[in-house]
């Protein structure tokens, strides 16, 4: 017999956006829409980075989103089963930022759909996420992915333009494997 799958539950509140179910859960702030917390098997094992500016893009100008800019959540809408879409906006750049949950093997996915919205023309020159830490003895932490101590940088110089000024990245996505026991 073949199991059907149910929704990950999905629940929104004025403090939290939370998708996923005791297995893997990620709570996510409802203003800026940045991952608050990640639990697996109800126990917190990595907390957001203590900074508000949790994704930044580098346009064509090769000028960052100034540091004290902040995202925008416009929207969290559950497009499957196990993913949760948000819709955020900074300035000219509008972003689904999706996250795919896979409770039975302690996983998690992201993957970012990047749009610039003004009438001028502009290129991804690069683009940075700031990822987890994870909580260990009171006072420390460590960084995901553990390699790095600063944010991740992903570099798009090779992307082409799109009709309307469009860039869209759908392919590029980043897998978590939890390995906490």
């Amino acid at each position: 017999l073949l199991a059907v799958a149910q929704a990950l539950p999905l629940q929104k509140t004025d403090d939290a956006i939370v998708f996923g179910d005791k297995d893997l859960q990620v709570a996510f702030s409802p203003l800026d829409g940045s991952i608050r917390k990640l639990e697996h098997n109800g126990v917190m094992v990595a907390v957001a980075q203590p900074n508000a500016l949790w994704m930044n893009i580098k346009g064509e100008d090769g000028a960052w989103l100034p540091e004290d800019s902040t995202w925008k959540l416009q929207d969290a809408v559950q497009t499957a089963d196990d993913t949760l879409r948000l819709d955020v906006v900074n300035g000219n750049w509008s972003v689904h930022v999706f996250t795919q949950l896979f409770p039975e093997k302690g996983q998690l996915r992201r993957w970012f759909e990047i749009a610039w919205t003004s009438d001028k023309p502009s290129k991804i020159r690069h683009f940075q996420q700031r990822w987890f830490r994870i909580p260990m003895a009171e006072g420390m932490f460590y960084n995901l992915p553990a390699n790095r101590t600063t944010s991740e940088k992903v570099v798009f110089d090779d992307l082409k333009d799109h009709a309307a000024h469009r860039a869209h990245i759908g392919s590029r996505a980043c897998i978590f494997q939890l390995a906490i026991k």
